[in-house]
């Protein structure tokens, strides 16, 4: 029985895929538990009008729930996600008079800043009359559609990642990269092309899922802005499973590998959850997530009519990404090719 035992954990040891599993329902419960909470931190509200008014307003708001941005244009900066409330406020012969506009494509967080804001200006400015106006901007779609962004960017995540790490590793257990190496194609070479075959291939999958998406219920996007969209993204997220490809021993390991990557950037990048609802920390970092960057890019494309201006910040950021993945996947691979051929 000791000598069992003994051999097993023997076993664990050497096995990558036994420490995974054991990790991945630690990663779970501590992303969920981060993901979600019932209060929002940190919402950009941007606040108009009578600046006595707006400066009595700023000083009742709740520092931690709002953050207090200047926009120099409104519009852009709701499109853009800069601002997900406004206020503007103003005083007609002793009535004031409030409009709130609140980013309605992202429903978690609507809810909780309207509720927030109509209790704070009715208990800052009781001794007046009182009017308030709600609109919800970019809002009247289906309950799909306001999932429909990130269920989208999380279908190229997924694709690029999975889809990239466990062919490659098939293709190495079946001996295709040993055919490459004994042949004159640069492995270098062969890297590159199997990179953008995987991303027109996944990009054909992507734009199938889009045009899906569409037909259960968002607006049509730009054409050009989303082909560059899931073309970029998905050189970012090839190359990311690449790196994976190169780095883990078998395909037996790469399905926990992936989904230990897999959690934390879903989780903490707005697709299911709003990163307004998580710790202020969380939110941080979040700008570092690709995913992020990838979500809030069709959010602006599928719910607030935007075009390639509006969503050219998380373009160059998914861009960047992508160079670094491309440039880190091909490195890791040529050692690994070079390796074997040793």
């Amino acid at each position: 029985m000791v000598n069992t035992i003994t051999t097993e954990l023997l076993k664990f040891k050497r096995n990558l895929g036994w420490i995974m599993i054991i990790i991945f329902p630690i990663v779970v419960v501590f992303t969920v538990g981060l993901a979600i909470s019932p209060d929002v931190h940190n919402v950009p509200i941007a606040l108009q009008g009578e600046q006595k008014l707006m400066n009595t307003l700023e000083d009742a708001l709740d520092e931690n729930q709002f953050a207090i941005v200047h926009p120099s244009d409104l519009e852009e900066a709701f499109r853009r996600g800069y601002v997900r409330v406004a206020v503007t406020g103003k005083n007609d012969s002793g009535v004031l008079h409030f409009l709130v506009q609140l980013d309605a494509s992202e429903q978690s967080i609507k809810q909780q800043s309207k509720f927030s804001l109509e209790a704070t200006i009715r208990s800052v400015f009781f001794q007046y009359p009182l009017e308030i106006e709600f609109i919800e901007k970019f809002g009247g779609r289906s309950t799909f559609a306001y999932f429909a962004p990130g269920v989208l960017a999380l279908a190229i995540f997924m694709g690029g990642l999975f889809g990239a790490s466990e062919t490659i590793l098939m293709e190495r257990e079946q001996g295709t990269l040993d055919h490459v190496i004994t042949s004159p194609t640069s492995p270098t070479r062969f890297i590159i092309e199997k990179i953008f075959a995987y991303v027109i291939t996944m990009g054909v999958g992507s734009a199938l899922t889009a045009i899906l998406i569409l037909v259960l219920g968002t607006d049509i996007p730009d054409p050009l802005t989303s082909i560059i969209l899931i073309l970029i993204s998905q050189l970012a997220f090839v190359s990311l499973g690449v790196m994976v490809s190169a780095l883990v021993p078998n395909s037996q390991v790469v399905g926990e590998v992936n989904a230990v990557i897999m959690f934390p950037m879903m989780f903490f990048s707005g697709t299911f959850f709003s990163l307004y609802m998580m710790d202020p920390l969380i939110q941080d970092f979040s700008i570092l997530n690709p995913l992020t960057h990838l979500n809030e890019a069709w959010r602006t494309l599928l719910l607030k009519h935007g075009a390639l201006n509006d969503v050219i910040f998380p373009i160059l950021i998914l861009l960047v990404y992508s160079i670094v993945f491309t440039i880190i996947g091909i490195s890791l691979m040529w050692r690994l090719t070079r390796g074997m051929q040793e």
